[in-house]
C-alpha cells in the first residue's frame, strides 16, 4: 500500500483508531449488561423503521418525524458510542470532541452533521459490527 499510494501512517493510524473506539464501545457495552441488566427485558412498543437507499430523503423524513413529535431519535455521537456508561462518560467533553470531529468535514450538500445532529442508525451498526 505504501508503494501504491505512497503513505503508510493514515491508514495505520485510522485502522488503530477504529479498532481502539470498537473496543471502548464492546467494553462499555458490557459495563451496560453488569449496571443496567433491566435493558434487557424492557420492550420496544410500536417501532418505526425507515428504510431506504442513500440520499433517497430517509434523514430528513427521520428528522421531519422527530421534530413534530413523532417518535424519538438518536444524536451521532450517542449512536457512535451506544453505551449508556460511556454516554455518561463522554457527555462532558462533548463540546472538545465536536471541536475535532470529522463530521464537520462531511459534505453539507446533502444535509448538515454534526455529533449533536439526529442521525439514521447506520452509524452504530459501522462501529458495533
Amino acid at each position: 500500500m505504501g508503494r501504491t499510494f505512497g503513505t503508510w501512517i493514515s491508514p495505520l493510524f485510522t485502522g488503530l483508531l477504529l479498532s481502539f473506539i470498537r473496543l471502548f464501545v464492546t467494553l462499555g457495552l458490557a459495563l451496560d449488561r453488569v449496571f443496567y441488566h433491566s435493558l434487557r427485558t424492557r420492550k420496544l412498543t410500536d417501532p418505526i423503521v425507515i428504510v431506504g437507499n442513500p440520499r433517497s430523503g430517509t434523514t430528513f423524513l427521520h428528522r421531519y418525524l422527530i421534530h413534530q413529535g413523532f417518535g424519538s431519535g438518536a444524536q451521532l455521537w450517542q449512536l457512535i458510542y451506544p453505551s449508556i456508561v460511556l454516554q455518561k462518560l463522554i457527555k462532558p467533553v462533548l463540546p472538545l470532541l465536536e471541536r475535532i470531529s470529522p463530521a464537520r468535514h462531511h459534505s453539507t450538500a446533502a444535509h448538515q452533521t454534526s455529533l449533536r445532529s439526529i442521525e439514521t442508525d447506520d452509524v452504530s451498526l459501522f462501529f458495533r459490527y
